[in-house]
């Protein structure tokens, strides 16, 4: 029998369309099927690593975690990504996430893949409303050898001890107009070199679409703007890492740093809603 805590009784008591069920195929079977089917999953999604193929491990713990399921009737769903690198990995749990029918029931097991896919799958309920939560098992490494019996386990882990809820603190996205600044500067830089866009460039962007940074200012000219959007966005994104700045040609050219461009990928897979790009 699972060991449910009392306090996710609202996992099986709450009105919604379907209950769906994220999580991360690792080294793991036992820690991934038992919560599904204790909590009555209607589907379930394994975030599978892009490496797998040769993993003859993983492979055979997918196998046992996907017979499990279908045993109970369990709609399967494999979604390859990189499961060690933390924007491919939070990218998967969004978009798996966003494409989910706003009132299912959504669950992230952040406890059967690697750290990356831990915070990445709390990331992705951060800027979401799916649950995430964590699964104590019985023991680690195999139930025989746990039991003074011979045998071994692909698993690293084995039973399901308790399952625990987490709380996933609602965070702001990111600042929608610096992404956008960012992919303005990334789209116009040259491939490489010192040359890249200047402020004067940037000024007439934030004018032709409106930025709240430059609303007030009430000027048509981005010549005479040009203080203010190095004060409210070249220092801000200079300050974090995420653009660098050279004097060339008399005028101060801006580029993405390697920080900015990661942070660009990021923040198009937070804010862009089914993968469309900013």
């Amino acid at each position: 029998m699972y060991l449910v805590l009392r306090k996710l009784v609202n996992y099986m008591t709450a009105s919604y369309s379907e209950r769906i069920y994220i999580a991360p195929q690792g080294y793991e079977d036992e820690r991934i099927y038992c919560p599904a089917i204790g909590l009555n999953a209607e589907k379930v999604i394994l975030l599978t690593h892009t490496g797998n193929e040769g993993d003859s491990r993983a492979n055979r713990c997918q196998e046992r975690v996907e017979e499990k399921l279908e045993e109970e009737s369990i709609e399967i769903e494999n979604f390859d990504c990189d499961i060690f690198d933390p924007i491919d990995a939070l990218k998967a749990f969004m978009t798996c996430i966003r494409r989910i029918e706003p009132n299912a029931d959504v669950i992230v097991n952040v406890s059967s893949g690697s750290k990356i896919t831990a915070i990445a799958g709390m990331m992705a309920c951060m800027f979401t409303e799916a649950d995430p939560m964590y699964v104590r098992p019985e023991g680690y490494g195999s139930r025989e050898t746990a039991e003074g019996r011979m045998g071994d386990s692909d698993a690293v882990s084995y039973g399901m001890k308790e399952m625990v809820d987490l709380p996933a603190y609602p965070v702001t996205e990111p600042d929608y107009e610096f992404i956008q600044v960012l992919a303005y500067i990334s789209d116009n830089q040259p491939g490489s070199g010192i040359k890249g866009v200047i402020i004067k460039e940037i000024g007439g962007f934030l004018l032709e679409n409106d930025f709240s940074a430059v609303e007030t200012s009430n000027a048509e000219d981005p010549e005479k703007i040009y203080p203010l959007v190095n004060r409210k966005i070249i220092e801000p994104l200079y300050s974090q890492g995420l653009i660098d700045k050279q004097r060339f040609e008399k005028s101060i050219h801006i580029r993405t740093t390697r920080n900015g461009e990661r942070m660009l990928e990021l923040g198009r897979s937070l804010i862009s809603d089914e993968g469309d790009v900013i």
